[in-house]
């Protein structure tokens, strides 16, 4: 910048080059006390104030923006910037193809609360339900290699879910949140949910939640593990070991269980201050509220 000042012909090429959205930067962080309810421009107060964790303040994040951005896609690369400059953003990144080409793809932030360390063009994020789509598609990579059909009870490869009223659930309904176990029934803690062979277990012993054919509800925190297990009962392998062979095939940069010399990418999760659950607090629940609860 410097330098800019003293060249006009360099400071020109620098003004072009941040309107091309090649890089932005916002200005320092600047925390804001708002009152209880924040009021914009057009003197409405939106439903929701982007808040730090266990601050009750707004902030602006000193995030450097990076990458591409075609002129006519300005107004994304805009919004983009205001997501940190107004809204708290720590980390993001946007990608937008048109008719096959890339016309915006940037990068901002921070990958971690802290903001040490810079958020790349290789950041991994951990996507959630995205996952569904592609446990998915490792099923119905199996459907079009003729290895199982989609009307396939998935009782004949996984027996143990048969119980409770499941033996006539298929593939196509486990696919498309109609397995009638949107949420497992047994309790379970937060270490269990990296034990694969427990939570597939639970969810095999879970009682249907209502007559197989008759429903369906979003499968929100069962779904990796139905379609996962389907996957593991047919070929033997797990579900990260089958997106590994996709990996290589198509050349994406996607893990189901990132390996230990990798997760130095990964941006981390910023959760909001909350405590545990109470195992009590599912009392009294019946039905589709203790459904909805579980879930």
């Amino acid at each position: 910048l410097e330098a800019a000042a003293r060249d006009p012909e360099l400071l020109g090429e620098l003004v072009q080059f941040v309107e091309a959205g090649v890089a932005h930067h916002v200005a320092p962080p600047t925390p804001l006390e708002p009152p209880d309810r924040f009021v914009n421009k057009d003197g409405h107060a939106p439903q929701d104030v982007m808040r730090r964790p266990g601050r009750a303040t707004m902030w602006s994040v000193d995030a450097a923006i990076s990458g591409y951005c075609e002129p006519r896609f300005a107004a994304v690369r805009d919004a983009f910037v205001a997501n940190f400059a107004e809204r708290g953003e720590v980390g993001a990144a946007v990608s937008i193809i048109v008719a096959g080409e890339v016309v915006v793809d940037l990068v901002g932030g921070w990958q971690d609360e802290s903001c040490s360390t810079p958020w790349q063009a290789d950041t991994l994020v951990n996507f959630y339900s995205v996952g569904k789509a592609l446990g998915a598609t490792l099923v119905l990579q199996l459907v079009d290699r003729g290895v199982l059909s989609l009307d396939t009870r998935v009782a004949e490869f996984w027996p143990e879910f048969a119980d409770g009223g499941k033996e006539t659930v298929t593939v196509r309904q486990a696919l498309s949140h109609q397995a009638a176990v949107p949420a497992i029934r047994a309790l379970l803690t937060d270490n269990d949910l990296w034990q694969w062979d427990t939570m597939t277990a639970a969810l095999a012993a879970t009682p249907a939640w209502w007559p197989v054919g008759t429903r369906h509800a979003y499968h929100t925190n069962s779904y990796g593990h139905l379609v996962g297990e389907i996957v593991r009962r047919v070929t033997g392998e797990m579900p990260g070991d089958r997106i590994a062979h996709l990996r290589a095939e198509r050349g994406l940069d996607v893990w189901f269980g990132v390996p230990l010399e990798e997760q130095h990418r990964c941006a981390e999760v910023i959760w909001a201050p909350r405590g545990a659950l109470a195992p009590s607090v599912f009392d009294g629940l019946e039905g589709d509220l203790l459904m909805s609860a579980l879930a």
